[in-house]
């Protein structure tokens, strides 16, 4: 909800607190319409596309069967087969729960919460106290705790939030609303929060030092970013030895090739890379950019499809990749300003992993970039 009026701000926090009640009453439909409104006027809205797929799942599943779902049908499904995963796991059913999420993989390969969730499975299977024989009038055993899939999503969130150094009121019902939508408890938010604020914390610092930012009064330095970050002197030291290592290393995680001449949108796009520890190779033709591949292999490649007439377009660039062993592998994704629907089509099929057009969603992009480096 950046940049937009307190009018429109109130309006959406309206409709969105609408959706709730009319989604707990199961009238779908209507939750939809309000939904609907609050992406006519924030199309962004996270909370609202997110609430927007569990109502099309709730819809969905109201519906009768008329045979296999395909297309977009089958990506409604995705919340719903992450509920019976979630039970599955509840009742330590981890095979069954495995399966529910590669049906989820079989829609989008790419998704990350799906890998996350096979992740703590696997966890949860290992963890699984051997089986012995029962014993008769044996205590109860203490409830245990398993971790659910919207934590991880929640998770998520709080990284964005977090990133900056502060939660904005804004952010923070934003947040409020998930926790309400998914049922995260208060206990679940502060462990959560803690977790992802610390290592916000120390992420800052290692950004900080790699600036040179910290050079003189470094103590007064530390004292600013521990109240922005809202860090207690007993948690700081409780991370010296992590931040000792920040302060003298910088471990790159990842180096990305950027083939565009649109000099305005690479400087956001470097900027936001290199605030992540990413290295950028930046290149403004395909010629360049293949010069650039003889010196140094990235581990991600972004270019624009349309250059001017004397350099080759960006779909003769990645045909060229496919032909050289080297780097047919490399995940490749297209930033353009053509923002055809055909177009978008064809160089899905053509093997392009993504395709985002101008003006960059930034946020998506870098978590898109995260998620296929599998560094998050």
């Amino acid at each position: 909800m950046y940049g937009l009026d307190d009018a429109s701000r109130e309006k959406i926090q309206k409709l969105l607190r609408s959706a709730d009640e009319l989604f707990k009453v199961k009238n779908y439909s209507r939750a939809q319409t309000e939904l609907d409104q609050v992406l006519a006027i924030d199309p962004r809205n996270p909370l609202a596309r997110t609430f927007m797929e569990r109502v099309k799942a709730a819809i969905k599943l109201e519906q009768p069967a008329s045979g296999a779902p395909t297309g977009n049908d089958r990506s409604a499904l995705l919340p719903q087969m992450f509920k019976d995963a979630d039970q599955f796991i509840a009742r330590k059913e981890f095979d069954r729960a495995v399966g529910k999420i590669r049906e989820v993989l079989s829609i989008e390969p790419s998704n990350f919460y799906a890998k996350a969730y096979l992740d703590n499975i696997e966890k949860l299977k290992s963890a699984r106290p051997v089986e012995t024989a029962p014993v008769q009038a044996a205590a109860e055993p203490k409830k245990e705790v398993i971790p659910q899939g919207s934590v991880t999503m929640y998770r998520e969130l709080l990284k964005e939030f977090w990133f900056d150094g502060k939660i904005s009121p804004e952010e923070e019902e934003q947040l409020k609303s998930v926790r309400d939508l998914f049922a995260i408890s208060p206990e679940e938010h502060t462990q959560v929060e803690r977790e992802v604020k610390l290592s916000a914390y120390v992420n800052a610092l290692q950004m900080a030092w790699k600036d040179g930012v910290v050079t003189e009064n470094e103590q007064n330095v530390l004292q600013m970013m521990r109240q922005r970050y809202s860090i207690s002197s007993e948690e700081h030291h409780s991370l010296e030895a992590k931040i000792e290592v920040a302060k003298r290393t910088r471990k790159s995680r990842g180096t990305v090739l950027l083939v565009d001449s649109d000099m305005e949108s690479l400087s956001h796009v470097i900027e936001e890379l290199k605030k992540r520890n990413y290295d950028a190779i930046v290149t403004h033709y395909v010629e360049d950019a293949l010069n650039a591949l003889v010196r140094r292999s990235p581990d991600l490649i972004m270019s624009e499809i349309l250059f001017d007439d004397k350099s080759a377009n960006g779909f003769a660039f990645y045909k060229k990749l496919q032909d050289l062993p080297n780097f047919k592998r490399i995940p490749f994704f297209f930033i353009s300003s053509l923002n055809d629907d055909k177009i978008i089509r064809a160089s899905i099929r053509l093997g392009v992993q993504k395709f985002f057009p101008k003006p960059l969603d930034m946020k998506l992009l870098i978590a898109t970039i995260d998620s296929m480096l599998h560094l998050s």
